[in-house]
């Protein structure tokens, strides 16, 4: 599988090209940012390989405007859900990062069957660091667990044998499930074996905040013998101030393939969907892990002091964004309830910075440079493994410099 990926920032995403000498030079993107409906927060801040015999593994992907970590199969590059690196056992959650790698070989201690490390941006107690998780609590966290391999060298696959030595056949591949040794450790936490019954992925949303009120939902279902008679995909809701509603049932599609359903919503709120299928005989498979898109709260909503005025923008969310050159001008928002924070905002090359607090401390710098003008641009503030409900406060530390807020995701 001669294959290389390209990792694009801003509205990008990922390509892959061939990489035998008579391939085409035209690359193939096989992900997408959330401006063109796809999965990532803008940036893709970092691409890695974890390789298994036989083709498989998984194309790996930081989406740095969602604090999530994004798993592709290898062979076909389809999408298997996202998972992020959480706060726990007095280690803080990864956000902001900037970089990954991975590796299937054992190292010793806690990292047996290998592990991810990726850089974060931000540490709660002190500066930027790196953060290390075993693979196999990765590995563990899906539905469907993600496959083990310790023992593959990706590196020797062709090596002839040692003169006079018998073939040795490979060990095949595991998937184990350990208990997590400290640190920290996906969000999604392992689940038990899936019962008999068919499988349902669910390939978008995926769990980012977007910036359009309409957006895909896609499912695919299928029976190891029998037919999929139907699958059933709940949704549940939480508006930016208060918790989620209870599941109830979205949409429903007959048959097995694939599915996908536009969810037509509103502002400042995060949508939850699951999924699973029944086979021709009643039998019925596993809820899916759950997938999230939070829609963000509009500029309006906010408190605005002196030196913001009010505008009406076309191409932004919803059409309007709050503007001020001025510096320690400041814009607050209250009463949010949510776990993930993000600014909405247009960054060009003449733009300016600002500060983010979140209640009564300053938690992130924000630059709004950037080499062209972007529109409903995600810049993650801070997220955490509980609620919190805190005001967020943004002061322009820049002077003269237009900063154009759009909206502020207050996501679940």
């Amino acid at each position: 599988m001669q294959r290389i990926y390209l990792a694009q920032e801003d509205i990008g995403g990922i390509w892959r090209y061939g990489a035998e000498p008579g391939d085409p030079v035209t690359g193939t993107k096989v992900v997408s940012t959330t401006e063109d409906n796809g999965e990532i927060g803008q940036d893709v801040k970092g691409i890695t390989i974890y390789y298994g015999r036989g083709g498989g593994g998984y194309l790996l992907a930081a989406s740095q405007g969602t604090n999530t970590f994004h798993a592709y199969t290898r062979d076909d590059n389809r999408p298997l859900g996202a998972f992020e690196i959480v706060d726990g056992n007095g280690v803080d959650a990864v956000t902001g990062m900037d970089g990954i790698d991975v590796t299937n070989f054992g190292v010793g201690g806690p990292f047996p069957q290998g592990f991810l490390v990726t850089q974060d941006t931000k540490d709660d107690v002190g500066n930027q660091n790196f953060k290390l998780v075993p693979w196999q609590a990765i590995a563990a966290a899906y539905p469907q667990p993600l496959l083990v391999d310790p023992t593959y060298d990706a590196y020797q696959t062709g090596a002839p044998p040692a003169p006079g030595s018998a073939p040795v056949p490979p060990p095949p591949a595991t998937t184990s499930t350990p208990p997590a040794p400290a640190g920290p450790a996906p969000s999604p936490p392992p689940s038990a074996p899936a019962p008999a019954g068919p499988v349902t992925r669910l390939t978008a949303p995926g769990s980012t905040t977007v910036t359009r009120l309409r957006f895909p939902v896609s499912w695919t279902s299928s029976g190891s013998t029998l037919a999929i008679a139907r699958t059933e995909v709940q949704r549940r809701v939480a508006t930016w101030r208060g918790g989620f509603g209870a599941w109830s049932t979205w949409a429903t599609s007959h048959g097995g393939g694939s599915t996908t359903v536009t969810n037509a919503g509103g502002a400042a709120r995060t949508y939850c969907f699951r999924a699973r299928s029944t086979d021709a005989v009643g039998g019925v498979g596993a809820w899916t892990a759950e997938q999230c898109r939070t829609t963000p709260v509009d500029d309006r909503t906010a408190r605005a002091g002196q030196g913001w005025r009010r505008a009406k923008v076309t191409g932004t969310y919803l059409g309007t964004e709050t503007v001020t050159a001025r510096q320690g001008a400041r814009l607050t928002l209250t009463g949010g309830h949510g776990t993930a924070y993000s600014l909405v905002a247009t960054t060009c090359r003449s733009c300016g910075a600002v500060t983010v607090s979140l209640g009564a401390r300053v938690v992130r710098r924000i630059s709004l440079t950037s080499a062209r003008t972007l529109e409903r641009r995600v810049l993650p503030i801070a997220s955490y493994g509980r609620v919190h409900t805190q005001a967020v406060r943004v002061t322009v530390v820049s002077s003269g410099k237009p900063v154009e807020v759009d909206g502020i995701a207050v996501g679940r």
